[in-house]
């Protein structure tokens, strides 16, 4: 049986467009989406405001006809929600969700609170996913198998096991020192990122480094760099900032902002091999 799905935003507005062209293909496949009046609101930049977005989610996670909660966009917001969304309803609601970047802090506590959290494509990515992409979103959608395995190209060789978390590096950094920061202890830690100079990706590994999270991984499982400058200039910053880990790192995995954006399971047990490039789900 599909999941019954229903769509929140709780981060940026977003493209009418956009999503209803995301909207239109996932329908085309046989799929029902729930859209309600809630998720069209407009505040500025976010889509609407923090009461009503939050609002929205605790009435999601309370529904007992909604299976599967899936974000519209990402953008900014999110951390701003889960403030006022009681712990207790994620955990006891037990919504599979998925989203990926402004979405990670809400992936982070979801899978800290036994949820279901899956980092893959927002609506609004729909019309810009390559086929492999699309077709592995829809099976999910589906309530069908997904790829467990994947493939990159090994930067720090080695071979690590660990629960996989993580997601957009500018979400993670952001939330450092606040009482939504997921624990990375002993984690294969996912990134990706879009729109950021190399010079702030170094920065904001360092703030991870520094405040103590990054030295506590099991190996970094990094997607594309979308429209982040040079790739010899971002690969430089990986290896300089990940390189003294004695951690596995394998680069190019098909997670980010791009048309490549498999969904994956976070919170699942992993095995990363950096010699091999590959990032296997275990189970």
């Amino acid at each position: 049986m599909a999941p019954r799905i229903a769509i929140a935003a709780p981060s940026s507005a977003f493209s009418p467009e956009k999503f209803e062209a995301g909207l239109t293909i996932v329908r085309n496949m046989g799929l029902s989406v729930r859209v309600d009046e809630a998720v069209r609101a407009r505040d500025g930049f976010l889509a609407g405001d923090d009461a009503l977005r939050a609002a929205h989610l605790r009435s999601l996670l309370q529904d007992d006809s909604v299976d599967f909660i899936w974000c519209a966009r990402g953008g900014f917001g999110a951390a701003r929600t889960l403030s006022l969304v009681d712990d207790e309803l994620i955990r006891t609601g037990q919504k599979t969700l998925l989203g990926f970047s402004d979405a990670t802090v809400l992936l982070g506590r979801w899978s800290s609170l036994g949820g279901p959290a899956w980092h893959g494509p927002v609506v609004t990515q729909v019309p810009d996913l390559d086929e492999e992409s699309l077709t592995a979103l829809i099976d999910l959608l589906r309530g069908r198998e997904t790829p467990k395995s994947f493939m990159g190209t090994g930067l720090i060789a080695g071979r690590a096991e660990g629960v996989l978390l993580g997601g957009n590096l500018a979400s993670l950094a952001s939330v450092v020192g606040t009482p939504i920061e997921p624990d990375l202890s002993g984690t294969i830690l996912l990134l990706e990122e879009v729109n950021e100079a190399p010079y702030r990706i170094d920065r904001m590994l360092t703030q991870l480094e520094l405040s103590g999270r990054l030295p506590k991984i099991a190996g970094a499982a990094v997607g594309h760099f979308v429209d982040c400058g040079e790739e010899a200039a971002v690969e430089a910053v990986l290896k300089r900032r990940l390189g003294t880990l004695g951690a596995p790192v394998v680069r190019g995995l098909p997670f980010g902002h791009g048309s490549v954006n498999w969904p994956v399971r976070l919170g699942s047990r992993a095995v990363l091999d950096g010699g091999a490039g590959t990032l296997e789900l275990l189970g």
